[in-house]
């Protein structure tokens, strides 16, 4: 057995495990817990649950090559009595005329096997390119391709083991100017070894008689390069499993690997490994298990690591479902979600009208041109009767109703969000800690104490030009998103027309770039500056700033501190969740920075403030609920002009997490 090997397999035993099966009647309808076949999912056998069964699949899987569960029955119109998990060298397969007829099962200690009927046995089995019976032979191990590089890496553990107990010595030759004797060859040799060997006598010098001398013909531990062949082996080992070396972390290097790319690894070895593997199976489960009592299928819905492709399809399912492509149980089933009881239902855009298409006449010239003008003429007769429809339409309920699809619509990227800031929390830290160890470096090579107010100088030379570029970097295709998406549910929502590149291309938008990151960075410089300030007054090491930087940063991107006296050194620089913050609060201003273009462009004059209708909106903004202005001019929010929800030139505690939205105020 090699480490690296279990570790990999381990990982996707567990993996498999956590996949829960459930039963499902002959309509597709849940069965419930106390029904047989749930019962029997429950607890396989008496020895063993359902977990313990997949992990026993999981491993021969991958160590041999198939899997092979065998359905303990008295008939087949009732779910087995017990489902159990056999040895794949154990199993043997009994053709007739070329065609599988069954099995034969010898335990362990019997000379006489029992048969197994085909409609008893579930065979797992990757593909066998040597199998002379076309599929219906054994399985092919993946451990086969990669034995000779699974030899390597035990190799080296077991040089790695004599290195050590020989006292990490690499071998050499004696040499005396005077001729020896076998005999006394093999004395020195001995004696060498006695005096100088094992770990103990590391540190103990060689002393040679007159003559004698020592030339070392071996390779160093250095020289050798173990990291590089580590990793060679490594990565061979995993690969043929489907496993990223990063998940398992066999060295140090992956182990210090961030937790966005140790996120996006779970989602790929989900996606390119697991999912394949276990549909298959599950064809497998369905054909072993499956009759008038129900059948199985697995419940994808509780992996975690495919939370993110989940969001991304139920995203894409909402943006159909605001341009009523898809209905209510469509859109809930993307989300995992029970149909609607109301029944399928589409959304109905909010006073949209069907307006005829005109085709002209092709008779004289004349009656074309009389029949352009009264063409004309209806074309802004239903301009102006849909005008009148908007206007008319928007009840408090209704605006209540968009209020919520505008803020599912940006919840839908929160998530993203999140992710990207992460990302850039984890570079800004990156940064600010090389600054320190530059700092840290200049001191002792001066001989001088830490020149803090230079470091707090550099940093936030830093947070104002390469810090905004990294928020940029990272948040600007989440907020594109966001525009697009709430742009594309306005467009259907109000039958307007909407081009996400023309919007995307404005000056205003050019704008929006330069100025988003601004508050970010500044609550970012605001609270290091501080920090500075306690180190000055303090005394502070480098170390000591390192580490309050690494509460600090952990607390902004995680939000969870483990030591209690770090978590509450956190807190009382920002709330535990700022990157939580920053996700709701950048994807909603995105959102209504977008919806406040678009309006200009649909040619509305005035502009209304929807204030969030619970008991977690601020005061002023509960206030300016209804408040109507101009579509040029800024709302009054608090005393303070905001030309929308978020506008970031207002003061940060009148933007952070809010919630609010703004709508079009349409008349004649």
């Amino acid at each position: 057995m090699n480490a690296v090997l279990y570790a990999a397999v381990m990982y996707k035993a567990r993996a498999m495990a956590s996949v829960p099966m459930l039963a499902y009647d002959a309509a597709g309808d849940l069965l419930p817990p106390e029904s047989e076949l749930s019962q029997l999912l429950a607890r396989p056998n008496r020895h063993y649950s359902w977990e313990e069964l997949a992990e026993n699949l999981a491993v021969y899987y991958n160590l041999m090559g198939e899997a092979y569960v065998y359905a303990l029955r008295r008939n087949l119109s009732t779910p087995p009595e017990a489902l159990y998990a056999l040895r794949p060298d154990r199993v043997v397969h009994l053709y007739k005329d070329g065609e599988l007829a069954g099995y034969e099962y010898v335990p362990a200690g019997a000379t006489v096997g029992f048969p197994i009927l085909p409609e008893d046995m579930l065979h797992w089995a990757l593909p066998n390119p040597g199998d002379v019976f076309e599929g219906f032979g054994k399985g092919f191990s993946p451990v086969f391709p990669v034995a000779r590089s699974i030899d390597v890496d035990n190799d080296a553990t077991d040089f790695l083991k004599e290195f050590f107990a020989n006292g990490a010595l690499p071998a050499g030759v004696l040499k005396f100017d005077v001729p020896l004797d076998d005999d006394t060859v093999a004395q020195a040799q001995d004696r060498w070894a006695e005096v100088h060997g094992g770990y103990k006598r590391w540190t103990e010098p060689a002393v040679l008689d007159s003559g004698g001398s020592y030339q070392r013909i071996g390779l160093s531990i250095q020289e050798l390069d173990m990291a590089a062949l580590d990793a060679r082996s490594e990565s061979r080992v995993t690969m043929v499993l489907g496993v990223p070396l990063n998940l398992i972390e066999s060295r140090p290097s992956l182990t210090q690997g961030t937790y966005s790319n140790k996120e996006q690894d779970r989602r790929m070895f989900w996606e390119d490994t697991m999912l394949a593997e276990l549909r298959k199976l599950q064809h497998e489960w369905q054909w072993l298990l499956n009759g008038d009592y129900g059948t199985v299928r697995y419940d994808f819905s509780a992996v975690p690591a495919l939370e993110s492709a989940r969001r991304e399809g139920a995203a894409q399912y909402l943006s159909a479902y605001m341009q009523s492509a898809v209905t209510t149980d469509e859109l809930r089933a993307a989300m995992g979600l029970p149909p609607d009881p109301r029944g399928p239902l589409f959304l109905y855009p909010l006073g949209a009208q069907l307006i005829p298409a005109f085709e002209p006449d092709a008779t004289t010239a004349e009656s074309q041109g009389e029949d352009a003008t009264a063409q004309d003429e209806d074309r802004e007769d239903a301009k102006s009767l849909k005008k009148k429809a908007l206007a008319a339409t928007l009840s408090t309920e209704q605006k209540a109703l968009l209020w919520k699809r505008i803020d599912a619509t940006a919840r839908a990227y929160e998530d993203d969000a999140a992710r990207a800031a992460r990302k850039a929390f984890e570079r800004d830290h990156r940064a600010i800690r090389a600054i320190l160890d530059g700092g840290q470096k200049s001191a002792y090579q001066q001989k001088a104490s830490v020149a803090w107010q230079m470091l707090l100088l550099e940093v936030q030379d830093y947070l104002k030009m390469a810090g905004k570029d990294n928020w940029r970097k990272e948040l600007l295709p989440v907020m594109e998103a966001v525009i697009g998406a709430q742009g594309e549910h306005l467009s259907a929502t109000f039958g307007m027309a909407f081009n996400v590149r023309n919007l995307l291309a404005e000056d205003w938008f050019r704008q929006y770039e330069l100025t988003f990151t601004d508050p970010i960075t500044a609550t970012t410089e605001e609270t290091l500056s501080r920090m500075f300030e306690q180190a000055m007054a303090e005394g502070w090491s480098i170390p000591d700033m390192e580490k309050s930087l690494d509460t600090l940063f952990t607390q902004w991107a995680y939000g969870g501190v483990a030591d209690p006296q770090d978590r509450y050194f956190a807190e009382q620089r920002l709330p535990p969740y700022r990157t939580e913050t920053v996700a709701r609060t950048e994807t909603m201003r995105a959102s209504n920075a977008g919806g406040f273009q678009l309006y200009k462009d649909w040619g509305v004059q005035k502009k209304e403030w929807l204030a969030t209708g619970d008991n977690r909106t601020r005061d002023s903004h509960a206030a300016a609920n209804g408040q109507t202005v101009n579509i040029d001019e800024p709302f009054t929010i608090g005393g303070v002009p905001m030309m929308y929800p978020g506008d970031p030139s207002a003061p940060i505690h009148e933007f952070a997490n809010c919630r609010c939205t703004t709508v079009p105020v349409f008349e004649e």
